[in-house]
C-alpha cells in the first residue's frame, strides 16, 4: 500500500468515489481513497438511500448538480449491463390548496433553471401511478427525468470506474484515527499527513466525503461542521397487485418517484411493492461518535434498531393515498437509517479557512453527489469553484453559528421543515438574538420586527411607524406576497425619500488589510482600480479566473497602508476565507476581520444635508466616496463614508462598538429634529430597488460577471493586471449574450424571486427573476433578471410566471427614481 497520497479522500459512499473519479478525469494521480467499512456497501448513507431523485430546487446550483447527478447515474451499468438509475419521472402530489399552489411555483422555479416540469391533474397522476387513489388529491408537479437509483449496485459500478482510472487506490476497511499538521511563522496551519489503522499517509490534501461520519472527523482536525445526523424510517410495502403488471414489462423501476409532503411522505415503486419513507416525527439526532464501527454493526453502522412508532401515524396517511400498501408490520422490509442535516439545509463545500489543505464534501445527498463531487473536484484541480455555490461554502458561518446548541436546534428544524412551504423570507425560530447589534435595545424599544442576516438580528421594520400608514396608498398583496412582510415597508421607504432616516447597518462585515504589501495585495484581487489618495473610497468586485463574481464590497482607503473592506454581514466569513486564500503569504499585508469592533449607522436624506452642521461642520466638505474621521455631535468618535445604497444625500458612519448606542441616540435626536426616522431593511431593499443597485447572492455571484451585470464600470482595464482580467477581456471583446435588465410589472403585484420569465407570448424561458420588490417612490412593482441581449432594451415586452398566472411587464432604464443622481450631491 502507497504511504504518499496527492490526495486522501476519506469515504467511499456517492459522494468520495465522484469527486475521486472526476479529479482522475482532470489529471490528479496517487488519489488514495479510504472508508472504514468494506465495499461496495461500506455502510454509510449511500449504503441505504431509497435512492429517488428529485431535481427542483429553489438554489439553482442545486438543481444544476441535480441535473448532472441523475443522468450521471443513468449512465452507469452493473456487472450484468443493466442501467444502475432509470430515469421514469418524479411526482410531487398536492392534498391541499396552498400545496398546489406551491407545486405551481416550484414549476416556475424548475422552468427558470431549464427544467421541464407540468403541473397535472388527479387523474393523470393516477394514470403514472395506477395504486394511487386520485380522490386523495388535487393535483401534481411531474418532473419527466427525475428518476430512482439502484444504490449498491451504483456504488459498485462507481467504485469500479474510479479503479478503473488507474490514478486512484480503493482503500476499505481503513479507519482514520487522527491527522498530522505543518504551522507557519503566521500561525497558519496544513494538513501533512492522515493517520490510519493501517499506518500512515503523507498528504497536503484531504477531501472529507465522510458523510455521517464528518462531524467526527472535523473534530479529529481541530474544526467544527455544522450539521447533525438523524435517524429517519422508511418501509416497504407488501407485494401491490396494481403494480405486477408493469414491474413485469418493465422491470424494477417502473413508476416516477413520489412525494406528498402536505403529510411528510415520499414513495419508491420497486418490482411489485412501495417503499414509504415519512419526516413526520420527533426528530432524533445521532452523534458521530457514537454510531457502531461496521464490524459491531448488526448490519451496517448507519442502520439503527428499527422503532415502528417513528412510522405509525405516516403509514395510516400513506395508505389514504394508496389503499394497497397493507399494514405496516406486513412491510418486507423496515429501516431505521441516519442521513446527515445542516444548520441552514445547504451542503459543505469547499478549503477550510481555519486549515490548509482540508477540503470538505458534507451532507450532500445522493441527489446531488456527482454533480457537487464534479465540482469540488474542479474546485480542488484550479483553486476556485466553476459555479456559484456559495451558499454550500463551508466557510459561510459567523463564529457564534458553530454553538453547539445553535448547530442542534437548526439542524433538528431543519429536519422538520425539509418537506414545509417555505416562504422565501420565513425566519429562523430557534437560537435567536445571539449576534446583536449595539444599537438592538433601542430597536426593540420601537417595536422592530427581527430578521436575521448571517445570525445577526436586523430591524426588518418597525411598528412605532405604524401611523406613517395613514396618508400611505399601498397597493395590498396577496397572501403569499404578503407573507413576512409589512405596508410599514413602504412607508419606510417613502418617508426616507420625503426627508431621510437612519438605519442600523452593524449587520456589515469589516475586514482590514494593512502593511506595505497591502496595496499591491489588493490591486490583483479587485478589478477596480484602489491605488488612490487616503481618504478615498472605492466600490469593487473580486472576481475568479472566469470573469466572475466572488465578492461585492467597498474599499477605504484608511491610510498608506491601511485599508477597510465593509461588505455584508453573512458575506464577511467568506469574503475573508477568500482574501486569505489569496493572501502573498507574508506580513507585508495583514489581514484581519474586524467585524463587531463597529456599530455601523446609515444617515441619508434631505434631513441629512440640513443636520450636517449639527452633526460636525466638518462633513459638508467630504466629497462623494470620501472618508473621513469625525466626531458626530462633538462627541462621538466615527469613520464616515459618503456613500449611499440607497441614492440619499448623506454617511455611512463607523463608530467603535462601545459608542454605538450613543450614536444611534445621537442621529435619532438630530434626525428626529428634522423629520427623519429609524427604517428597517425592508424600505432599504424597496430603495436599493428603485435605483437599480445590485445585491450579492441575488444578481451578483460567481456565475455572472460585471460586464453582464452593468457594473463595467467598475472594471478597469487600463490599471495592470488583475485576477480575471483575461477572462473579461474575452468577453468583452466578444460581446455580451446576456445581460442583467430592471423591469416592472403591469399590475403592480409584489414579486418575490425566482419566478421565470417569458418574452409576452413566449413559451421559451428568458430568465428568472433575481430580485424584487415594490417601490413606492417609484409606484410600481420592481423586478431584475438576467436576460438574452435581444430582449434587454428598454420597452420590451414580457411575462412572468407568478404562482401559474401569467403577469405582464416591461424592460425600463436601470434606475426608476433619481436617474440623473441628483439626490446624491444633495440637490432636493
Amino acid at each position: 500500500m502507497k504511504s504518499e497520497a496527492s490526495v486522501v479522500v476519506i469515504g467511499a459512499g456517492c459522494v468520495g468515489l465522484s469527486a475521486a473519479w472526476h479529479l482522475a478525469g482532470l489529471g490528479w494521480r496517487d488519489i488514495i481513497v479510504v472508508d472504514q467499512g468494506k465495499l461496495p456497501a461500506a455502510g454509510g448513507s449511500s449504503s441505504h438511500a431509497p435512492g429517488g431523485m428529485f431535481q427542483t430546487n429553489p438554489a439553482r446550483f442545486m438543481t444544476d448538480a441535480a441535473r448532472y447527478s441523475v443522468h450521471f447515474y443513468a449512465a452507469l451499468r452493473d456487472d450484468d449491463g443493466k442501467p444502475c438509475a432509470e430515469l421514469t419521472g418524479g411526482l410531487e402530489l398536492a392534498q391541499r390548496p396552498e400545496r398546489l399552489k406551491e407545486i405551481r411555483r416550484r414549476r416556475a422555479i424548475g422552468r427558470g433553471f431549464g427544467l421541464q416540469g407540468e403541473i397535472l391533474s388527479p387523474a393523470e397522476c393516477a394514470k403514472l401511478l395506477p395504486h394511487l387513489n386520485p380522490r386523495q388529491v388535487l393535483g401534481g408537479l411531474f418532473v419527466p427525468d427525475d428518476g430512482s437509483i439502484r444504490m449498491v449496485p451504483s456504488m459498485q459500478a462507481l467504485a469500479k470506474k474510479v479503479a478503473e482510472t488507474g490514478a486512484a487506490e480503493l482503500r476499505d476497511e481503513t479507519v482514520v484515527t487522527g491527522f498530522q499538521f505543518s504551522e507557519n511563522k503566521r500561525g497558519e496551519k496544513s494538513v501533512v499527513q492522515v493517520d490510519t489503522n493501517r499506518g500512515p499517509i503523507k498528504t497536503r490534501c484531504v477531501l472529507c466525503a465522510a458523510g455521517i461520519w464528518g462531524p467526527k472527523i472535523a473534530r479529529m482536525a481541530g474544526l467544527v461542521f455544522p450539521f447533525l445526523p438523524l435517524s429517519h424510517p422508511y418501509a416497504v410495502s407488501r407485494p401491490i397487485p396494481a403494480l405486477e403488471g408493469a414491474a413485469e414489462q418493465h422491470g424494477e423501476i417502473s413508476f416516477p418517484i413520489t412525494r406528498a409532503q402536505d403529510h411528510d411522505l415520499y414513495f419508491r415503486a420497486r418490482w411489485n411493492q412501495c417503499g414509504v419513507g415519512s419526516y413526520r416525527h420527533r426528530p432524533v439526532p445521532v452523534s458521530a461518535e457514537e454510531l457502531l464501527p461496521p464490524e459491531k454493526a448488526e448490519v451496517m453502522p448507519s442502520l439503527l434498531k428499527w422503532n415502528p412508532e417513528m412510522l405509525e401515524k405516516s403509514w395510516r396517511r400513506a395508505r389514504e393515498l394508496f389503499p394497497d400498501l397493507g399494514a405496516l408490520e406486513e412491510a418486507s422490509e423496515q429501516i431505521n437509517g441516519v442521513f446527515s442535516f445542516t444548520a441552514d439545509g445547504h451542503s459543505l463545500l469547499g478549503e477550510s479557512a481555519a486549515l490548509r489543505g482540508f477540503w470538505a464534501a458534507e451532507a450532500v445527498w445522493l441527489t446531488h453527489a456527482p454533480g457537487l463531487g464534479k465540482l469540488v473536484a474542479e474546485w480542488m484541480h484550479s483553486g476556485e469553484p466553476q459555479a456559484d455555490c456559495h451558499l454550500a461554502d463551508i466557510n459561510r458561518f459567523h463564529r457564534s453559528q458553530f454553538a453547539p446548541e445553535h448547530i442542534r436546534q437548526r439542524s433538528l428544524r431543519t429536519y422538520i421543515e425539509v418537506y414545509d412551504i417555505l416562504h422565501p423570507k420565513v425566519q429562523p425560530g430557534t437560537c435567536r438574538g445571539i449576534r446583536r447589534s449595539p444599537m438592538h435595545a433601542r430597536h426593540q424599544e420601537l417595536g422592530a420586527e427581527f430578521f436575521e442576516a448571517g445570525g445577526m438580528e436586523r430591524p426588518q421594520w418597525y411598528e412605532a411607524n405604524r401611523d406613517l400608514l395613514r396618508p400611505l396608498d399601498t397597493p395590498e398583496r396577496d397572501e403569499w406576497s404578503g407573507r413576512h412582510w409589512s405596508p410599514i415597508e413602504s412607508a419606510e421607504a417613502l418617508a426616507a425619500r420625503r426627508r431621510g432616516a437612519v438605519f442600523d447597518l452593524s449587520a456589515f462585515s469589516v475586514l482590514e488589510v494593512c502593511g506595505s504589501g497591502a496595496l499591491s495585495f489588493l490591486q490583483r484581487l479587485c478589478a477596480n482600480n484602489v491605488d488612490v489618495a487616503p481618504g478615498r473610497v472605492v466600490y469593487a468586485n473580486l472576481l475568479n479566473d472566469s470573469g466572475g463574481i466572488m465578492a461585492d464590497l467597498t474599499v477605504i482607503r484608511a491610510g498608506p497602508e491601511r485599508f477597510l473592506l465593509p461588505t455584508g454581514g453573512a458575506a464577511g466569513p467568506r469574503d475573508l476565507a477568500w482574501l486569505a486564500r489569496h493572501h502573498p503569504g507574508d506580513d507585508s499585508a495583514r489581514l484581519s476581520d474586524l467585524s463587531g469592533q463597529f456599530a455601523v449607522a446609515g444617515f441619508w436624506g434631505k434631513g441629512a444635508l440640513e443636520a450636517v452642521d449639527e452633526l460636525d461642520a466638518n462633513l459638508r466638505e467630504l466629497k462623494y466616496f470620501h472618508a473621513g474621521e469625525f466626531f458626530v455631535g462633538g462627541k462621538i468618535p466615527v469613520l464616515a463614508a459618503r456613500v449611499s445604497y440607497i441614492g440619499e444625500y448623506g454617511w455611512e458612519f463607523y463608530a467603535p462598538s462601545e459608542c454605538g448606542a450613543a450614536l444611534w441616540d445621537e442621529l435619532r435626536r438630530v434626525g428626529g429634529a428634522r423629520g427623519m426616522i429609524a427604517a428597517g431593511f425592508g424600505a432599504f431593499n424597496a430603495l436599493r430597488m428603485e435605483k437599480g443597485m445590485r445585491g450579492y447572492g441575488t444578481e451578483l455571484d460567481a456565475d455572472r460577471n460585471p460586464l453582464e451585470a452593468g457594473l463595467g464600470f467598475a472594471v478597469k482595464f487600463d490599471k495592470g493586471d488583475f485576477k480575471g482580467r483575461a477572462a473579461l477581456e474575452k468577453i468583452r471583446d466578444a460581446g455580451i449574450s446576456r445581460t442583467l435588465c430592471v423591469f416592472t410589472v403591469d399590475d403592480g403585484q409584489a414579486l418575490l424571486g425566482l419566478e421565470t420569465v417569458y418574452a409576452a407570448g413566449g413559451d421559451r424561458p428568458l430568465g428568472y427573476v433575481t430580485s424584487a420588490d415594490f417601490g413606492p417612490s417609484a409606484g410600481k412593482s420592481i423586478g431584475m433578471a438576467y436576460l438574452p441581449a435581444e430582449f434587454s432594451a428598454a420597452g420590451t415586452r414580457l411575462e412572468v410566471d407568478y404562482l401559474g398566472a401569467r403577469l405582464g411587464a416591461e424592460t425600463t432604464a436601470d434606475i426608476l427614481f433619481d436617474p440623473k443622481g441628483g439626490r446624491l450631491r444633495g440637490k432636493y
